[in-house]
């Protein structure tokens, strides 16, 4: 006689990293205007936002960056027309959980004279220990429900023959990061200082 049971188990966790989302966004007429204001935008990140709360460049990651087209409808017309150009670039900062050092980064921010698109989430750094431990209180509740089945049956329960896993983490704030594949194709010198890819491919 086979029990299949399924056991269940909770565990809360206070999130040891802090992970900012930041989008570096630019429209213009021309694409050396927006380039040049794209990385005019990331170098006064780095030198308001970075240097002053003594977190060094090189831990701002870059996941994506792209310069294309700006296009817009012609009701008129029917078709799409060039209107000149975008510069999106998404970037990745993580840090140890410091609620001092978030604070003065979302106050430096605030005081940015052109405000950027910055999403916080709260994350883990070592995610392994915390879903063995859930596992493990899984197993243990597991047992629990299959000796009760055992006892109801009137059958002595021997072993655990197999287990099969299935846990998540669900969080008010975000815990999984995306992955984002970036493709990079810019012919210019200037920019490959404010560029630290995190994985381009």
């Amino acid at each position: 006689m086979e029990i299949h049971v399924e056991g269940e188990a909770l565990e809360y966790v206070i999130p040891d990293q802090v992970i900012l989302n930041i989008e570096f966004k630019k429209k213009g007429e021309s694409y050396n205007v927006v380039l040049n204001e794209g990385i005019e935008s990331v170098k006064t990140f780095i030198e308001q936002i970075l240097i002053p709360n003594s977190i060094d460049k090189e831990e701002l990651k870059t996941r994506s960056f792209t310069i294309e087209e700006d296009k817009k409808y012609n009701n008129k017309l029917k078709k799409y027309e060039k209107v000149g150009f975008l510069f999106n670039q998404e970037a990745v900062l993580r840090f140890d959980y410091d609620k001092i050092l978030l604070a003065a980064i979302m106050i430096s921010l605030s005081n940015l004279k052109n405000p950027l698109l910055c999403y916080v989430e709260f994350g883990l750094k070592d995610k392994k220990e915390v879903q063995k431990n859930i596992l493990s209180k899984a197993y243990e509740d597991a047992k629990i429900k299959a000796e009760a089945i055992a006892i109801a049956s009137k059958k002595k329960l021997k072993d655990c023959i197999k287990t099969k896993s299935n846990s998540e983490f669900i969080s008010n704030f975000a815990i999984e990061e995306g992955i984002i594949t970036s493709s990079l194709e810019v012919q210019t010198k200037n920019i490959v200082n404010t560029l630290i890819p995190e994985d381009i491919k």
